[in-house]
């Protein structure tokens, strides 16, 4: 155990320097997937909602590029004929850790906190009114990405996968969400 100790340290501080190689600012956009569950947890009805994402990370310098702080804006739609036209966007805010530092392929994890807006249109169908329902509510979710750097601003989003809560029409009602993105990343800003 004890070796298995000192080899890991010592290979966390010989990483040290390639991880001092990373830029301050992303700037990420790209495709999404959301898969919402509608009512509430009894109720298995889910829905896929392709959209999109948008999502901007400051990389503190003090923690060698390994911590950065991000916000995250995403919507989803689906149209579900008399059921109603769905749509869903949230913006949440959490840390990113990226525990092997910033290579050519760089995993990371994170965990974001926020709020979201539902929206259905319900058109008119069968001596019904056309309806609309809203709700607000808070939001979280947590996964992990990996991405490709491919030149010295540039990257791409191979996939990030993120499940979570959103917590629509009463605060005691939980939707599980599972949301799926790939993308272009942008960098700048040498440490």
């Amino acid at each position: 155990m004890k070796k298995l100790f000192v080899m890991a340290a010592f290979l966390a501080l010989a990483a040290l320097p390639t991880m001092a190689q990373y830029d301050r600012y992303e700037l990420s956009a790209g495709g999404s997937f959301r898969v919402f569950q509608q009512g509430n947890t009894a109720d298995l009805s889910r829905i896929g909602m392709p959209g999109w994402y948008f999502s901007g990370v400051y990389n503190e310098r003090r923690f060698h590029g390994i911590f950065g702080l991000q916000l995250d804006g995403t919507g989803g739609y689906r149209d579900q004929g008399t059921f109603g036209n769905t749509k869903i966007y949230t913006i949440a805010a959490g840390p990113r850790v990226y525990l092997l530092g910033h290579h050519k392929l760089t995993p990371y994890g994170e965990i974001k906190f926020g709020y979201g807006y539902y929206t259905n249109d319900i058109p008119a169908y069968g001596g019904y009114q056309a309806s609309r329902l809203i709700s607000r509510g808070v939001t979280w979710e947590g996964g992990a990405g990996l991405e490709l750097n491919l030149k010295q601003h540039w990257g791409v989003r191979m996939i990030q996968f993120d499940a979570g809560q959103t917590s629509f029409f009463s605060y005691k009602t939980k939707q599980t969400n599972y949301r799926a993105s790939i993308g272009v990343i942008y960098r700048f800003g040498k440490k």
